[in-house]
Formats: structure tokens, sequence, C-alpha cells
């Protein structure tokens, strides 16, 4: 199916800035295209320079390096459904849910966002060596341990402001024994660092001047703790400076290694402090390492902005649209919850005692997002027991009316006995 672009040069505009923010580069990339479908691309570009400088807003100056975004519509569009999660969302969730939640976010945190810095192992893996307090065997399993720890910390200590005792805290904890020199730990960087791709490729150099890199991430301090009211400036979104303060972290780059894993448990923690607390409940890091092509998204919305006058829109439409997405997987899981604590009431309210396996096949089946159902098959293989024998704990969950029978084609498939869909 052949792609759709933009037959005006109205429409042009809205697709090159607002739908998508491209970087000049990329503009000059589809200049053929705006000429095929009959535009002028020195208007449309002269256009976009316009739009842009009309909505664009300061941010930041950290040591005369002037930090500032373009808020397009479609940027407050998305802040809007982010702010309007909670309140959207139709269902909710016991305390003893939240903490399961809470808990396997945790999980996928700390291990997505080391395997984003080259971690190797798995979820399952990590829920071990959590739940059964092993030792890790390897770097990678202390780097994801080391992580899980920093991001209870945050969690347990909610209040604390961003400054040099927290983040050199933060980062001794999720750097223990993971780097070449043990020196390096939980301090900040005293000589030169290069950033490079996978491939070794130098893709940018922080500033060497280290004299200025801590003035630098003293300014950042101030600009994340400060609020509208500490300074005589326009009013801007709360989440804006978070976001920023994600970006600039990383590109003051203040420690020799593990300034990926220290900004992203400080980004969570700030989301946290400042009433997105949905994010306690989602890994965003899950989603940026979801795919190969999310992680180098990832990277490049780092180098755009570096290579484009230090605009942080191309950054911030980048993780708002991670953190939508995030969002949209949270929905989900909290929909399984939902559904999970719907049966167990019923449960409850018809005293029906429960075996410790048919309290697991409900919550299997509740939470089995990929059809809310399960045939006899899929159960016994979960459980590692025979057909015949978890039928008999199906016929008793059918019989009191906690599940019922579905049939799909030749397969018959064993669903909750609740009337409850996903809106």
């Amino acid at each position: 199916m052949l792609k759709k672009y933009p037959k005006t040069t109205k429409e042009w505009i809205k697709y090159l800035t607002i739908d998508n923010y491209y970087t000049p580069k990329e503009i000059e990339y589809r200049k053929k295209l705006i000429i095929e479908n009959g535009c002028s691309y020195d208007k449309i570009y002269q256009e976009i320079l316009k739009y842009r400088k009309k909505y664009k807003k300061e941010l930041v100056e950290l040591e005369k390096e002037e930090f500032f975004f373009v808020e397009t519509h479609l940027i407050k569009e998305n802040i809007d459904k982010i702010k309007q999660f909670w309140r959207s969302s139709p269902y909710t969730f016991k305390d003893n849910y939240k903490k399961e939640l809470i808990f396997d976010t945790l999980i996928s945190e700390a291990f997505h966002s080391s395997s984003i810095e080259g971690a190797y192992s798995t979820k399952k893996r990590t829920k071990e060596i959590v739940k059964n307090h092993l030792t890790p065997k390897d770097k990678s399993e202390k780097m994801i341990l080391n992580n899980y720890k920093a991001l209870e910390y945050i969690f347990e200590n909610k209040s604390r402001i961003i400054d040099d005792e927290i983040v050199l805290y933060l980062h001794q904890i999720i750097t223990e024994e993971t780097l070449d020199k043990k020196s390096e730990e939980g301090v900040y960087r005293d000589d030169v660092v290069e950033i490079r791709t996978d491939t070794q490729k130098v893709i940018f150099r922080p500033t060497s001047n280290i004299e200025k890199m801590k003035k630098m991430l003293s300014k950042l301090f101030i600009f994340i703790n400060s609020s509208n009211d500490d300074f005589e400036i326009e009013y801007l979104e709360r989440i804006y400076k978070i976001i920023a303060f994600h970006f600039l972290y990383g590109y003051i780059h203040p420690h020799f290694d593990g300034n990926g894993r220290t900004i992203r448990v400080l980004f969570t923690h700030l989301l946290g402090q400042n009433s997105f607390d949905m994010f306690y409940y989602i890994s965003l890091s899950e989603i940026i390492h979801s795919t190969n092509k999310r992680k180098k998204e990832y990277e490049k919305a780092f180098i755009a902005v570096e290579e484009n006058e230090l605009d942080l829109t191309y950054f911030i439409y980048y993780m708002l649209d991670i953190m939508l997405e995030a969002l949209k997987l949270l929905d989900d899981r909290v929909f399984l919850y939902f559904r999970e604590n719907i049966i167990f009431d019923k449960a409850q309210a018809k005293d029906i005692k429960l075996t410790k396996r048919q309290e697991g096949v409900l919550q299997s089946i509740a939470r089995n997002k990929s059809a809310y159902a399960m045939t006899s098959k899929e159960i016994a293989k979960k459980f590692k027991l025979s057909i015949q024998t978890i039928l008999k704990d199906i016929k008793f969950l059918i019989d009191f009316k906690l599940l019922r029978k579905k049939r799909t084609g030749l397969k018959i498939y064993y669903e909750l006995d609740i009337n409850v869909k996903k809106n």
C-alpha cells in the first residue's frame, strides 16, 4: 500500500512540523516529494520556520548554552492525554494489586533500563534474583539488580529533591561492581568522555571543561527544583522541565559510565513527584527497549537536539510518544487486574472455597491479555499437569459460575464468567 503524502502547502507544514517534528535535513530529504505534489518547497520551508519561531519557548540556559522547544498543537494534546489518564480510566484495583503491579514494574524497568546499556539476562531471571535474594552470577545480572535497588530507593523516598547527594548516591547504587574502576562509582567524572554507538562511532562529545560541567549541573538542579513562582517567567508545564532534565543530564554526561541508567531512574522519580504517579506502574524503558527501532530513535532524538541549535522539541516528541505508548500498555494491564479483582470478589461473595490451584487458574485466565480466555491444554501446560487433572478444576469453576465455555471453530476456550469489556 502506497504511503499518502500531503497535497497542499498547509498540509505539508502540518505534516513536517506538527504531526512530525522533522529536522531541516529530514525536511530537505522530502523536497522532491513536495515539488512532485505541485507545491513550492521554498515557501513551505519558510512557513515552517515562521511557525517554529512563533511558538518557540525558552527553557533554560546552562553556561551560555540556550535550550528551547517549539510548543506545537500535538505536544499540548499529548500532554493533556497524559494528564487525563487516571481521570479517564474507568477501572479501579485494590491495594494488593497495586503492590504487585509496582513490583512487576520495578522488575521490568530494572531489566529493560540495564538492557539498553548492554546487560543481558531475562525478566524471569531478574524476578528470581530479586524475590529469592540470589547473588548475581555476572556483570549483567549485577547491573539489573543494582537498577532494581535504585528504583526501590526512589519509590521509598518520593519527597527527595534532586541534588548532588541523591544523584551520587543513586549512581553509587547503580554502578556498584559494574565499572572497570571502583573509583568511578558514585562520583562525577574529572576527565573527557565520548559517547559512542554499538559500532564505536563517536556521536557526541560532552563538555571537556570539568568546571563548566559542574556549573551546568548545578544550574540544572536549580532549574528542575524551581517552580514557576520562583522566577518572573512564562508559565511552563512541569512535564516540559522533567523531559528537558532527562535530556540535559545525558547532554552534560556527568559520570564516566552509568549516565543512562541514572537518568532513567531520576526521570521516574521526577514523574512520580509531580503527580504523574501512573509511571510508577509501568516501565518506560520497556517501551524504549521494545524494538531495535525504538532504541535507535531514542539515540536519534538525543542527536537531533545537539545537531539542531539545542532545539529540545525533537526529544520532547519522542518522550511523549513513549509515555503515551506506555500508558496504553498500563491501561491494558490495569484492565486485567480489574477483571481478576471482579472474579475473586464474586467467589468471595458466594463464599466459594478455592484451592490455590483453582485461584491460579482464574488468575491465569484473567491475566491472559491475548484472548481473555485459555484452552484446557494451555492451562494444563502452565501448571505442568495432565489435561484430565486440570479439567476437574475447570468443571468446579464452571459449576460455581466462575468460568464458562467459549467455542471458537473447533477449539473450546474457558473464560471468566463476568461481563466486562475493554472500552
